[in-house]
């Protein structure tokens, strides 16, 4: 009878110590719904915030995408180039910019943004004192530049801009180059340099060149030189010590007049890249050589 009596408690002691282990181990079921409630809340607070924190806004920028090595498309259609490379880096450093290419020919840039459709334009944009009277420009530039007479090669007639006169020069519209042209054509009514305007590109303006179609046009150094290194082809180039007064040999970022919001987030950048070091890599990958100072 001891026997079985003992059997009997030990039974009992461990039907309860089972039962209380169950309850300590499995939470009650209101609780468990409560918890995964706060959970999903939480979770979903979040994302929602996590969205409008990282709420990206669209600038559309305007470039020709014909002017190697600064913007260019590649054999595979990809914008490509120096400048395109600068925004990219300045879209990720920003975090909140995405840009969006209008590519265009360049009489249409600067309509782009008079009209809207753009906010600012990137194509080696050098200063006038008309485009400043009507547009931001960036308080620092990216790339500077000599401005030099394009000859065929072994052609020793042509040394000065006075040279030019009597003679046709290809160059496109609305470029710095063409408005001194014309601004040296009023001051010299009796002799002027015929402009042929064209929008046929630099590569063929500056082939027309070196088959003597043109004896000469003006362009910006690092431009001739890409295009000597693409054709093939042979020129000479001709120093010109005036040539600030032809256009700045510094490129700029052109805002539209009523985007000082945006000059006020992307300078900043930009210079952050140009002390450090930045703009001078990217620069050397472009155009062998740094050409930001």
């Amino acid at each position: 009878m001891k026997k079985k009596l003992l059997a009997l408690l030990m039974a009992a002691a461990m039907t309860a110590s089972l039962a209380a282990c169950g309850s300590e181990s499995a939470p009650a079921e209101g609780t468990n719904d409560a918890t995964q409630e706060t959970e999903a809340a939480e979770s979903q607070g979040g994302t929602e915030e996590s969205e409008a924190s990282g709420d990206v806004k669209t600038v559309v920028v305007s470039m020709d995408g014909a002017t190697a090595p600064f913007n260019y498309q590649d054999d595979n259609g990809d914008l490509v180039g120096y400048e395109v490379e600068v925004l990219e880096e300045i879209a990720e450093r920003a975090g909140d910019i995405e840009f969006e290419y209008n590519i265009t020919t360049w009489d249409g840039i600067f309509a782009s943004v008079d009209s809207g459709k753009a906010d600012m334009i990137v194509n080696n944009i050098t200063k006038k004192p008309e485009r400043e009277e009507k547009y931001l420009f960036s308080d620092y530039y990216y790339f500077t530049n000599h401005t030099v007479i394009v000859v065929p090669k072994g052609d020793t007639t042509i040394q000065t801009i006075d040279d030019l006169q009597g003679k046709s020069v290809e160059s496109e519209a609305g470029v710095a180059v063409t408005l001194f042209l014309e601004e040296y054509n009023e001051q010299h009514p009796d002799n002027p340099i015929n402009i042929s305007y064209t929008d046929a590109g630099i590569s063929s303006i500056i082939s027309n060149v070196a088959t003597g179609r043109y004896p000469a046009c003006i362009y910006a150094q690092t431009y001739v030189d890409e295009v000597v290194k693409q054709l093939g082809i042979e020129v000479d180039c001709i120093s010109i010590p005036n040539e600030d007064e032809i256009q700045s040999s510094e490129a700029w970022f052109l805002y539209s007049q009523d985007n000082e919001e945006l000059k006020a987030e992307i300078d900043p950048i930009l210079k952050e890249m140009k002390d450090d070091g930045t703009l001078a890599e990217l620069c050397e990958k472009w155009m062998g050589a740094d050409y930001t100072e």
